[in-house]
Order: C-alpha cells, then sequence, then structure tokens
C-alpha cells in the first residue's frame, strides 16, 4: 500500500513554458504548458473541464515545424484562487496522453531528454516558428 501523499507518477515531470493549443470539436484554446512529461502535461486555463473530458493537443516543441499532436484526457482538475490579466479565475487541468501515437511519443521523449534532466524548459516567442 502506498503511502498517503507518495508519488504516483512513472514519468518524471518537468517545469517548461510551452504553447498547447488544445480543445474538442466545437472550441479551442490557446494557453501555456507549465509542466511536461511523457505521459501528460498541466495547462493554466479559464475553462472549465470535467475528468474523463477528452481534448485534442497541439504541443508547440522548438525546432519542429509542426507542432506534436496528441489526444489526452482530463484527469485532474483544480479551481485556481488567482485571476488572470483579465479578471478571469484560472483554473488547471492535468491532461494525460491517451492515443499511443508513436512518433508523437518520440518527438516529446526526445525533447525531454535534451533538458538534461535538470534545468528548466523554457521556450521564449522568438526561439519558437510557430508562434507568429
Amino acid at each position: 500500500m502506498a503511502q498517503k501523499g507518495s508519488e504516483k507518477r512513472q514519468f518524471l515531470r518537468f517545469p517548461v513554458v510551452l504553447p498547447v493549443d488544445f480543445g474538442k470539436a466545437d472550441y479551442f484554446l490557446s494557453t501555456m504548458c507549465s509542466n511536461v512529461s511523457q505521459r501528460g502535461l498541466f495547462v493554466e486555463t479559464s475553462q472549465k473541464f470535467a475528468r474523463g473530458e477528452r481534448v485534442c493537443l497541439f504541443i508547440s516543441l522548438p525546432n519542429q515545424d509542426d507542432p506534436v499532436k496528441m489526444i489526452g484526457e482530463v484527469v485532474w482538475t483544480t479551481e485556481g484562487t488567482t485571476k488572470d490579466i483579465e479578471d478571469n479565475t484560472v483554473n488547471g487541468i492535468g491532461i494525460r496522453f491517451v492515443d499511443g501515437n508513436p512518433e508523437a511519443d518520440q518527438l516529446l521523449k526526445g525533447f525531454l531528454n535534451n533538458d538534461k534532466k535538470n534545468k528548466q524548459l523554457f521556450v521564449s516567442m522568438e526561439e519558437n516558428r510557430l508562434i507568429l
């Protein structure tokens, strides 16, 4: 039996600042990912999502011409106590990748391995060719 508060993740999470577009057929949101692992990520959003909802993700990685497309499932949500610039409540969602896309998995794994496991990953607007 696991101790209370023990880490359940199988893969390390890395702090990042990466552009992410995600959503469903009727709408898409553009936001930033604040941490990522090989199996999931966390994004802040003013939209509310329910656990179990499936979303399509387009993750912009540096030195990639096209964003990495993955399907994810919302596995946890949190209501923020802070407000964004437009005075909207910021909610966060944890998303687990569920599609098993081998090419996307390899691109993400390569990106995370290049981090040397100790540095914060940050992609500035100038470095990311996908942001105009």
